[in-house]
């Protein structure tokens, strides 16, 4: 028998020894056991992919304070002075103030704009979730089955020992 059989289980325990191992040894003190709530718990506060999106979250937030901003451009204010030569010599000032005004609604379109990205991320990071959850909860999965067919194989080797070996066939009494 190849050894290829125990190759899918333990791959299982491998992904969920690499999610739940920070939080463990974070956690030593905390020796309950790996519950399915608990699985959903550390799958959504340690990966990786959460954490980014989370934080991708947060950028575009800032991109909204941005976006409320009235005046995206700063007044500009020109000075020229100097003296005008002919019959008589003359100071000439001129001054300018420019205020961009911006129209069209321009404003309320880029806060509806950093509005949607915000929902957008906060979907993508729903989206990231679910999919760290169930990524961990099949591990978790495939671990409690490699465990039970564990269980069960240790006790067929219990009985082949004890020359008690049942596959689950009943004997008939005339059987051999």
């Amino acid at each position: 028998m190849s050894p290829a059989w125990f190759a899918r289980p333990l791959a299982g325990l491998l992904f969920i020894a690499l999610i739940v191992g920070p939080a463990a040894s974070a956690r030593a003190d905390d020796a309950s056991p790996l519950t399915r709530a608990r699985v959903i718990e550390l799958a959504r506060s340690s990966s990786p992919t959460v954490r980014v999106a989370a934080t991708a979250v947060e950028e575009e937030r800032a991109g909204l304070i941005g976006a409320r901003i009235f005046a995206r451009d700063n007044p500009v204010f020109e000075a020229v002075a100097g003296p005008r030569w002919g019959d008589d010599t003359a100071m000439d000032i001129e001054a300018t103030l420019a205020i961009p005004i911006e129209l069209g609604g321009k404003r309320r379109k880029r806060v509806a704009v950093a509005n949607a990205a915000i929902q957008r991320a906060t979907a993508e990071v729903a989206v990231d979730e679910q999919d760290a959850i169930s990524r961990a909860l099949a591990a978790y999965y495939r671990a409690l089955h490699a465990q039970d067919r564990l269980r069960l194989a240790e006790e067929a080797l219990r009985g082949v020992e004890l020359g008690d070996l049942h596959l689950g066939v009943e004997r008939e009494p005339g059987d051999r």
